[in-house]
């Protein structure tokens, strides 16, 4: 059901593009296959984008992490001086 809503949804939202297309002289056929190979290629750069800001995440994760168990200690610091209880393992919990 997925693949088919939205295979619906690429047909309505294309399908001003094809017909701007056949508006300009060009058979429907050749329209459509300009508009889906465009629609891959622009797809194919989103998934790229996409990958590399995922790749530079996982690279940069280790200094987010010890950036996060800095915060937590001095949070942990500053808790009995805001008359908050909670102990390291449950926050760490959380925080997981």
């Amino acid at each position: 059901i997925v693949q088919l809503l939205l295979a619906l949804f690429f047909a309505i939202v294309l399908n001003p593009l094809v017909t701007w297309f056949i508006r300009r002289g060009i058979k429907r056929p050749v329209a459509i296959t300009i508009v889906v190979m465009v629609m891959l290629v622009v797809l194919t750069a989103l998934v790229g984008v996409l990958a590399a800001s995922l790749s530079e995440f996982s690279t940069m994760l280790p200094k987010y992490n010890k950036e996060l168990t800095r915060k937590i200690i001095d949070l942990q610091e500053m808790l009995p001086f805001l008359n908050l209880h909670i102990s390291p393992e449950r926050m760490l919990r959380r925080m997981d």
